[in-house]
């Protein structure tokens, strides 16, 4: 089976709902090689939900069931895959009194690209932080510059 490392960050690390960057990279070893694949992407919402979608976005792209580990450091949210998930599962991700859990169609589609893995989860930083979070501040600088337009002279 094939070891393949997630890695979330997002450029606000507020738990209240608000517009943030998310980005994730996907590492695995081929022939002792490193090879790695990322994604971006805008989202509004809590940091929970936001990094929650890029997991879910990344496992997408993990075509053979593997053995995952995801980094964050939202421990709040690994809690939820480690302890929640499988009881939710069990209950229609639902919450014990038959109320939906927050996010559920979010929850289900993660499910859904999860549970053919073998997963664990590693809280903290990690080797790619810096760096994801310099390319999330330099891909934003670069959408603001070319949202600025140019000035048309006037003659």
């Amino acid at each position: 089976m094939m070891q393949v490392n997630i890695y979330v960050e997002t450029d606000i690390r507020s738990l209240k709902k608000q517009e943030r960057t998310v980005m994730y990279l996907l590492e695995c070893r081929i022939r002792g090689m490193p090879i790695t694949k990322n994604g971006m992407f805008m989202r509004s919402g809590s940091l929970h939900e936001c990094i929650l979608e890029g997991i879910t976005k990344a496992l997408g792209r993990v075509v053979k069931p593997s053995s995952i580990t995801i980094f964050t450091s939202d421990s709040m949210l690994l809690d939820m895959i480690g302890y929640y998930l499988p009881e939710w599962v069990t209950q229609d991700f639902r919450k014990k009194n038959g109320e939906e859990i927050a996010n559920r169609d979010l929850w289900m589609e993660f499910y859904d690209r999860a549970h053919k893995h073998s997963i664990v989860t590693h809280r903290g930083g990690h080797e790619y932080r810096s760096w994801m979070i310099a390319e999330i501040k330099r891909k934003k600088e670069e959408d603001e510059g070319n949202n600025r337009g140019t000035d048309i002279p006037h003659h």
